[in-house]
C-alpha cells in the first residue's frame, strides 16, 4: 500500500465503509466483509512471505529440473530422505519459480 496511492484509498474506503460506525469492533465475521483488503494482504504475503526458508524431506526418488539462464536446464537426483529447503523471498516475486 505504501507504493501505491490507488490501493491504499481504496482499502480505507473498504475500511471505513465497513467499520462506519466506531463503536464496532472487528470481529472475524465482519473481516470477510472486506474482500479487498484481504486480497492486498494475501499478495503481500505472496511477495513477501514472512517464513524465509521452507523445510522440505524427499518422500521418494524424485529428478528435478533445473533451469539455467540462457536456456537449457539441469536434472538433479534427489533420493528419498533427503532434506533441503526453498527461499520463499527469492522464488516469490520471480514469475519464472512458479
Amino acid at each position: 500500500m505504501a507504493c501505491s496511492a490507488q490501493v491504499l484509498k481504496r482499502s480505507l474506503s473498504e475500511v471505513d465503509s465497513v467499520f462506519s460506525d466506531p463503536h464496532v469492533q472487528p470481529t472475524a465475521a465482519t473481516v470477510s466483509d472486506l474482500p479487498y483488503l484481504e486480497a492486498v494482504i494475501l499478495e503481500t504475503l505472496r511477495l513477501r512471505p514472512p517464513a524465509y526458508i521452507v523445510g522440505r524431506c524427499a518422500s521418494r526418488d524424485v529428478q528435478l529440473s533445473i533451469a539455467r539462464q540462457g536456456g537449457g536446464a539441469d536434472r538433479i537426483d534427489v533420493p528419498a530422505g533427503a532434506s533441503g529447503g526453498v527461499r520463499q523471498g527469492a522464488t516469490a516475486g520471480n514469475a519464472r519459480s512458479i
